[in-house]
């Protein structure tokens, strides 16, 4: 099996990483408000929440309604944005 379920290092910190479990959160509450909206309002959130180039170097003929947050915050929120499920449980997998 490629993940590794445990081993034999003590965990000395915290036995629960937080960081890792609200980020984990964050990405499936997403996902799941994803798969509430129909095609065409799923595309417009993934366009304005996306990292896209155009966006990112705020190309001249990108439609003002895309715009939704400044370009460089498209960084981070293009993050927690998931394709589907597989692509959802690769990233938290490796996370």
């Amino acid at each position: 099996m490629f993940l590794p379920l445990y081993d034999r290092n003590p965990l000395r910190v915290n036995p629960l990483q937080w960081v890792t479990a609200g980020l984990t959160v964050i990405c499936v509450v997403v996902f799941v408000a994803q798969l509430s909206f129909d095609e065409t309002e799923l595309s417009l959130f993934q366009f304005r929440y996306g990292m896209t180039r155009a966006i990112l170097l705020e190309y001249p003929a990108l439609d003002p309604v895309l715009a939704a947050i400044p370009s460089e915050l498209t960084l981070i929120s293009g993050m927690f944005l998931h394709a589907g499920w597989m692509h959802l449980i690769g990233n938290m997998a490796y996370l």
